[in-house]
């Protein structure tokens, strides 16, 4: 009869893939390779796991990177060993800094074949240097049923790290011996079946999200106030665009939206959206109903160099609200950050009934985008050949 597992690397890395699968990961980037084939294996063997394969790691990293923005969702990203690994690097940076969760794992040779000169190996451990929020070299595959539980154990345990505070990417470093393809080992006896290892994950649960709970009632009492809304630092879900919706709707504030931002996408949620805040920001100091004197900034600052200029120059009492900890105020002014979730939750304000702030910020804005629409419409259509 043949067995469910050819050998130890097939079952182990079945382990991992089915661990992942349990947790709510839906998508795998995988980059081809020897040493990693028995992840490949594993995952495309996964039932709710898409195996994707992308030949260059540099490529595959960013894909990864853009696919769980997309999905809120931690993406798996797998590569061979050697200087394979190496390639991930710009997009585990780009992954830390925004926040933005992946499971980095690097298949690699044996402790027996390292610091010998043995081909693609280099020391792989640390080598995104502080960037991952969690890194860990597994063991090398073993079939006894404790150290199963363990490995179980250890790849929740990274989930739940690329999806904490701060969210960001993790790296498993991940060694095999020898047979990398899943050919029978006559002389591995699993100790457990297919059926076993379903009902082994039926205890798994996915990742508990923590209910969050912000007031910002006594900050927000003012009716002149702005929503400035920048990089979300983490991935952007319909319910972190519906729980900004709401935090506008309540406050009846205007939303100056990054160009970066997903927001304007969905203006239709956001009545009140201005986006040619840079024009207004040279003009607005001539009217003073137009200054606010409260600001609410979701993400980081726009990267406006013009609004952040002009925030710094007045110095309006602000609070960042970040899925990160840490201070984001780049002109050091009159604000606080506090940790919050829009993917979560809504902060909690009484609703607002006078929107004359906002509408006083619409005028304005219909005003530049008639200007800007009628400059362009007098210029004659410019053909890139005749430059």
């Amino acid at each position: 009869m043949q067995p469910e597992f050819a050998n130890v690397n097939e079952l182990w890395s079945r382990i991992i893939s089915e661990t992942l699968c349990s947790k709510g990961v839906r998508f795998a980037v995988i980059c081809p390779g020897s040493r990693s084939s028995p992840l490949a294996f594993a995952f495309a063997r996964t039932e709710g796991i898409e195996s994707i394969s992308i030949l260059d790691e540099r490529s595959a990293g960013f894909f990864a990177l853009g696919l769980a923005k997309r999905e809120g969702l931690p993406v798996v990203l797998v590569c061979t060993s050697g200087t394979a690994a190496a390639n991930f690097y710009p997009a585990v940076i780009e992954a830390s800094e925004s926040g933005v969760p992946l499971i980095v794992i690097t298949a690699d040779r044996p402790e027996e074949l390292r610091g010998c000169r043995a081909g693609q190996t280099i020391v792989q451990l640390g080598m995104y240097a502080m960037y991952p929020v969690s890194q860990v070299e597994l063991p090398i595959p073993n079939a006894d049923p404790k150290a199963l539980e363990g490995l179980k154990a250890v790849v929740e345990e990274q989930v739940d790290f690329s999806l904490g505070i701060p969210c960001g990417p993790v790296h498993v470093n991940t060694p095999f011996r020898d047979p990398l393809a899943p050919l029978t080992d006559r002389t591995f006896v699993s100790p457990i079946s297919m059926d076993e290892l379903r009902v082994l994950f039926e205890s798994s649960s996915k990742v508990e999200e923590p209910s969050i709970e912000l007031d910002l009632d006594e900050f927000t009492q003012s009716e002149r106030g702005l929503i400035l809304v920048g990089s979300p630092l983490v991935p952007v879900s319909e319910n972190w665009v519906r729980n900004v919706a709401r935090l506008a709707d309540g406050l009846r504030w205007p939303v100056l939206a990054d160009g970066l931002s997903s927001i304007r996408n969905h203006q239709s949620l956001f009545p009140r959206l201005i986006t040619g805040y840079n024009a207004i920001c040279r003009v607005v100091d001539g009217d003073s109903n137009l200054l606010p004197d409260r600001i609410i900034v979701v993400g980081d600052l726009p990267i406006s160099k013009t609004l952040r200029t002009w925030l710094k120059d007045r110095n309006i009492k602000s609070q960042f609200l970040t899925p990160i900890p840490g201070e984001f105020d780049s002109n050091r002014g009159d604000s606080e950050s506090r940790y919050y979730d829009f993917n979560r939750a809504s902060p909690l304000v009484t609703r607002h009934s006078n929107d004359s702030f906002a509408t006083a910020w619409q005028r304005l804005d219909a005003k530049v985008h008639q200007s800007i629409e009628g400059r362009l419409s007098r210029l004659e259509p410019v053909f890139e050949g005749s430059i």
